[in-house]
């Protein structure tokens, strides 16, 4: 049995909650149903990162920046 998770690639520009426009950093897959994102961004001169759920991406405004990453279960 396989299946395919779905994820936004590593440098994929996004928009968090708050109007923050971020870049993914790093992805984790904790799960097969649960992922995390490093994403990271400028305040000014201050460079923040966070860990993010995709629930707190609203949005990205490039094309084709999404991989799929499979498993396999035995």
């Amino acid at each position: 049995m396989s299946k395919q998770v779905e994820v936004y690639k590593p440098g994929t520009e996004v928009v968090l909650d708050g109007d923050v426009n971020a870049r993914v950093m790093a992805v984790t897959i904790l799960s097969e149903d649960m992922v995390q994102y490093k994403c990271a961004w400028w305040n000014s001169d201050v460079r923040t990162s966070e860990w993010v759920r995709p629930e707190e991406i609203v949005s990205t405004d490039i094309k084709d920046k999404n991989i799929r990453i499979g498993f396999k279960h035995e």
